[in-house]
C-alpha cells in the first residue's frame, strides 16, 4: 500500500472505487504494538489508517510496523494530526462517521485502548443498523484478527499465525501449536 503522512480527503473515502469493503483505523496514541505482524494476514479489501498526533509521528516509521506494512496486501494509510487534546480521536471519529455513509463499506474497526470510542460506536452501531456488518473496537490489532469476518476470509497459514499470534504469549507454546495441528 502507498504510505502518505497526509492524503486529500476525498481520496481517503473512495471505497467503492477501490473495492475496500473493510476499515481499521488504529489510534497510535493508545494501542499496543505486541502481535503487529497478523497484518500480513491482511487481504487487499482492507484499508487500514494509522493516526499520530504530532507527539507520537514517530510511530508511524516504527521498525516493526514499517516490515509489517511491507508484507500486507492491505493498503496503508499514515495520517499526522497536530498535538491538540484529543486531536486523533476526532479525526478518527469524523472519517470513520464519513466511511459509513459508502454502502460498499461493510465491516470498520478501531484499534484503540481508549474507551472513551465505545459510546460513538455504540451510537454509529444504532445509525447503521442492518447495513454495516460490524462497527466494533479492540484493543488491540491481534484482537481484531480474531473477529470472525478475519477468521473465514483467512487462508489456513494466515489462520495459524493469527491465533499463534494471539494465544502463545498467555498459554504454553506446545499447547498453542497442539491446537493448530488440527486447524489441518
Amino acid at each position: 500500500g502507498g504510505c502518505k503522512l497526509k492524503i486529500p480527503i476525498k481520496d481517503l473515502f473512495q471505497s467503492k472505487q477501490n473495492g475496500f469493503n473493510t476499515y481499521i483505523f488504529v489510534d497510535l496514541d493508545n494501542t499496543s504494538w505486541s502481535n503487529i505482524g497478523v497484518l500480513e494476514t491482511l487481504n487487499n479489501k482492507t484499508k487500514i489508517l494509522f493516526y499520530a498526533d504530532e507527539a507520537h509521528a514517530g510511530m508511524l516509521e516504527n521498525k516493526n510496523m514499517m516490515k509489517c506494512i511491507a508484507e500486507t496486501s492491505a493498503c496503508i494509510e499514515k495520517i499526522k494530526t497536530s498535538t491538540h487534546d484529543n486531536s486523533v480521536d476526532f479525526r478518527i471519529v469524523s472519517d470513520m462517521s464519513a466511511i459509513l455513509t459508502d454502502f460498499s463499506v461493510e465491516y470498520v474497526y478501531i484499534i484503540s485502548g481508549d474507551k472513551g470510542y465505545d459510546e460513538v460506536i455504540q451510537h454509529l452501531q444504532e445509525i447503521y443498523r442492518g447495513r454495516a456488518r460490524a462497527i466494533e473496537r479492540f484493543s488491540s490489532i491481534s484482537d481484531c484478527m480474531l473477529d470472525l469476518h478475519f477468521m473465514k476470509g483467512s487462508s489456513k497459514e494466515a489462520l495459524k499465525k493469527i491465533l499463534f499470534d494471539q494465544f502463545s504469549r498467555n498459554y504454553r507454546v506446545d499447547a498453542v501449536n497442539r491446537i493448530l495441528e488440527m486447524v489441518d
